[in-house]
């Protein structure tokens, strides 16, 4: 938690602020150390105008925001959420945030994988199924859905037995201790 009050140009655009107030956490979370009393641009000569641009419009406006956003400068990410302190007129805001770059991180590492997967998956000329324990498809490459076909989108979320009714009923075959044994199975 901060409050911070805006400093605008001789044109009323935001173009930095000072902090004012700070909880213990604030420094925990921002890695900015003694902020109180001193401005954004003076801790963090790269900080990314972006910033004081949001902060200066939640002033002008008093119209509160609740945002994601990182910050190259900081190396960290936040959950933000901002608000006018002060009647109509007033150059404050608090800031109300959590450091959230271990999320950010692990969301951007899960998309480069998927990413590689959805490569690999669709580079193959083999037709690849992938389904839940329930028999629900959850992933279908191209080579996949030419084969059957349908298109992805139709058999993600079904069972076999709903999309191939007449062929479920000549099977027979349960393959739940199959998958609950991590087993590859190929038909």
């Amino acid at each position: 938690f901060c409050v911070v009050e805006l400093i605008f140009d001789a044109q009323g655009k935001p173009i930095d602020y000072h902090f004012l107030e700070a909880n213990p956490a604030f420094e925990e979370f921002t890695g900015l150390h003694q902020a109180v009393g001193r401005t954004a641009r003076e801790l963090v000569p790269d900080l990314e105008a972006h910033w004081w641009e949001t902060y200066g419009q939640v002033a002008l406006s008093g119209e509160p925001i609740r945002f994601e956003q990182g910050s190259e400068a900081m190396e960290r990410w936040f959950s933000v959420y901002a608000f006018r302190v002060g009647g109509e007129g007033s150059r404050r805001v608090a800031i109300l945030f959590n450091n959230i770059t271990e999320r950010k991180q692990s969301e951007l590492s899960l998309a480069r994988n998927n990413a590689i997967l959805s490569g690999i998956l669709e580079s193959s000329s083999d037709a690849i199924f992938v389904r839940d324990l329930t028999g629900c498809y959850l992933l279908i490459n191209n080579a996949g859905a030419e084969q059957v076909g349908l298109s992805k989108e139709s058999m993600v979320g079904k069972r076999f037995q709903e999309l191939f009714p007449a062929d479920a009923a000549a099977i027979e075959r349960d393959d739940r201790p199959i998958f609950e044994q991590g087993q590859v199975l190929e038909t």
